[in-house]
């Protein structure tokens, strides 16, 4: 099912970059810029603040966009806040990041209903599994290559070119998940006629 396919794409996409900062490479940038590491309590709680209130706001977002849209627009300010921690070497790109928190909480009941819906019953624990996999195999490939640009061009400039690649992906993803869905659609149509 091609919509599957790309909803777990998705799945594993959005949150990969903001993932990896918040797990591997906070530590090193909140030191870059000069924080102490006792400041990073403070970011994780920040984080989790961001991450709960996109939680509990995601029904009511999800209803008022509609779901296509939601999942066109949340790549968007993930990708600024992603290009913020890059480019803005001070707390104030902690500050813009950690928005991101929200709307990858805010997206995961969307996402997960697309999955679901195309998942039958007998099959969702191992599509879920699946999903889980994906975006731990591409973490395991991220990480060291974004060590390894840290290490010849900085820890900004790897950050940097994190979040042009992940809105390039993503914009690509969401190109073909788009002509997919309107083929989908123009098939049904045509069929009822």
């Amino acid at each position: 099912r091609s919509e599957l396919r790309y909803a777990l794409l998705y799945s594993s996409l959005l949150y990969l970059m903001p993932a990896a900062i918040r797990v591997t490479f906070i530590q090193p940038y909140v030191l870059a810029i000069g924080l102490p590491i006792a400041s990073l309590g403070v970011i994780a709680l920040v984080f989790r603040i961001f991450q709960v209130t996109g939680s509990t706001y995601a029904g009511k977002i999800s209803q008022r966009l509609g779901e296509w849209k939601l999942l066109l627009f949340f790549p968007i300010p993930i990708f600024i806040g992603l290009l913020a921690i890059g480019g803005i070497e001070s707390w104030i790109g902690i500050a813009l990041f950690a928005p991101s928190g929200f709307f990858s909480a805010a997206a995961t009941p969307t996402i997960e209903n697309v999955i679901n819906r195309q998942t039958p019953s007998s099959i969702r624990a191992t599509i879920l599994s699946v999903d889980s996999l994906i975006f731990r195999l591409l973490s395991a490939m991220l990480s060291p290559c974004i060590g390894l640009v840290a290490d010849s061009l900085g820890l900004a400039a790897a950050l940097t070119w994190m979040a042009l690649l992940n809105i390039i992906l993503m914009l690509i993803l969401l190109l073909f998940w788009g002509r997919q869905r309107n083929r989908a659609r123009s098939f049904s149509a045509g069929s009822m006629e």
